[in-house]
């Protein structure tokens, strides 16, 4: 019974550990937010929406060409960077511009307490989490699904734990007929149960231009038809070419879940505007 009760203990707290150090936090223009990072280990940091600039001392992106307190990588347009601590005790701080407000996190070297990943979520009205009661996907939780979907290959590589709570499956290499002259296959499908939002990767083409139908991308499984909630495609074909559609589906658009899973057998909808021979 004893060694029961301990084994249970011991699992328990491996349990709080793992999610403490995947973050989830809120987000104010009035606060300081300190970031708890490691040596040898990539913290990624997810705000919510495209960054448009990150100002901050000490930071640097190749230590083989400089010198600096902390390793950064960071594309512009991503909501999203990666951070890890080269010296010692290291503190920074780094003001990240995101929609028009400017925002300070406090990069610090704190192997105790460091993250392996720190999502920021704004706050609405009166200090009220956007989605934290309801359980119903913010704006920022999408787009980072989005860019997840994306980038999918690199995290897998270089930081799996950004992949914590997903659910992935890779797509095939065949084409299938969509409608006369365009093709489509399967990239990558992944999920994130806690949103009930699942993101798929598509690839098109055609042997005519084709011009998107945006409003009317989307899946259909069985005799449902799930519409886009955001989506990033090539809105224009050429003949020849090869198009990517990627799309996020949150909920079943009636306000009950969708319930697909990365494995469910989908198949693309997509309209055209233009039919150009």
């Amino acid at each position: 019974m004893i060694r029961t009760i301990t084994l249970l203990y011991v699992l328990l707290s491996c349990a709080c550990f793992a999610e403490s150090r995947i973050q989830d936090r809120e987000l104010s223009r009035t606060e300081v937010h300190r970031v708890s990072c490691a040596p040898s280990v990539v913290t990624t940091v997810v705000l919510p929406g495209p960054i448009t600039s990150l100002d901050g001392a000490g930071f640097i992106a190749d230590p083989g060409l400089e010198q600096g307190k902390f390793l950064l990588a960071f594309r512009p347009g991503d909501s999203f960077f990666t951070v890890e601590p080269l010296v010692a005790k290291a503190t920074a701080n780094l003001n990240v511009m995101v929609k028009g407000e400017v925002y300070v996190l406090l990069l610090e070297d704190n192997p105790a307490d460091f993250a392996y990943v720190v999502r920021f979520e704004t706050v609405a009205g009166a200090g009220k989490p956007i989605g934290k009661q309801d359980k119903v996907a913010t704006d920022r939780q999408l787009l980072s699904l989005m860019e997840v979907l994306k980038g999918f290959p690199l995290l897998e590589r270089f930081n799996r734990d950004a992949l914590t709570g997903i659910e992935s499956t890779e797509g095939t290499i065949d084409w299938e007929k969509l409608r006369s002259g365009v093709q489509y296959r399967m990239v990558r499908t992944i999920r994130r149960d806690s949103i009930d939002a699942v993101a798929y990767l598509f690839e098109i083409r055609s042997d005519r231009k084709i011009v998107v139908d945006y409003p009317s991308v989307g899946v259909s499984s069985g005799n449902r038809v799930y519409s886009a909630t955001i989506a990033d495609i090539n809105a224009v074909v050429e003949p020849g070419e090869t198009g990517t559609v990627a799309i996020v589906i949150q909920g079943d658009g009636r306000g009950g879940r969708n319930n697909l899973s990365a494995g469910s057998e989908v198949t693309l909808q997509l309209g055209e505007l233009v039919e150009a021979q």
